[in-house]
């Protein structure tokens, strides 16, 4: 049975045909039509259900289509609200900045038992302050570098809620969990993502290395 969205494949079949006034009416709605993601799964859906989730508590989506391809047969090319972006892949941007330090600041609380047995073991003095700096330094680490998983499995969720309090419809991340290129956007909100179409070969599409998709 052909998959309900496969009418918008192109005849080549490398990526679906998006006509000028379809990304016209999207960017009008706030949609990031400047870059397509996408979002690998065995499921046949037309649009996004947060009722759906199994796994995971948000909308998980690559820049890479090889990526989405790990993860099922079903590589569905969308476009995102993007925009307010939650950047925690260690920007340049002042917005970055301001963004982790406010994240450490809220977290840091969580790292201050692992910062003290950072600062004996390299023969500092333990104080309060240092205690603090240590914890943030180290929480920095661990979101900048994807590594979220490896110190806890609730930590990623935690942070994704926390941004998503704040109001950003969108988080860019490094993930330590992807499969291929390690980079996320995430969404917590079905309507901030429109399928635009399926792949059918994501090998059809120019390889990129992972710092053009930042």
């Amino acid at each position: 049975m052909k998959h309900p969205m496969r009418k918008l494949i192109e005849t080549a079949g490398a990526s679906p045909t998006i006509s000028d006034e379809r990304k016209d009416e999207l960017a009008a709605q706030g949609f990031n039509v400047r870059l397509p993601l996408y979002h690998g799964t065995d499921e046949e859906f037309e649009t996004f259900d947060a009722s759906k989730l199994r796994t995971a508590k948000h909308f998980y989506l690559t820049p890479d289509p090889r990526t989405a391809a790990f993860y099922g047969e079903n590589i569905y090319v969308c476009f995102g609200r993007t925009a307010p972006l939650a950047d925690l892949t260690g920007g340049e941007s002042i917005e970055s900045h301001r963004l982790l330090k406010r994240l450490a600041d809220t977290f840091a609380d969580e790292f201050e038992d692992e910062a003290t047995d950072h600062l004996e073991d390299e023969g500092q003095r333990v104080t309060k302050k240092a205690v603090r700096q240590k914890a943030r330094e180290l929480f920095l680490d661990i979101v900048t570098g994807g590594d979220f998983r490896l110190y806890s499995s609730g930590l990623q969720d935690s942070i994704m809620l926390e941004c998503f309090s704040w109001k950003f419809n969108c988080i860019r991340v490094f993930d330590d969990n992807s499969k291929g290129a390690p980079i996320s956007y995430v969404f917590d909100k079905a309507e901030n993502i429109a399928i635009v179409g399926v792949l059918n070969d994501p090998d059809a599409i120019p390889h990129r290395d992972v710092i053009d998709y930042l």
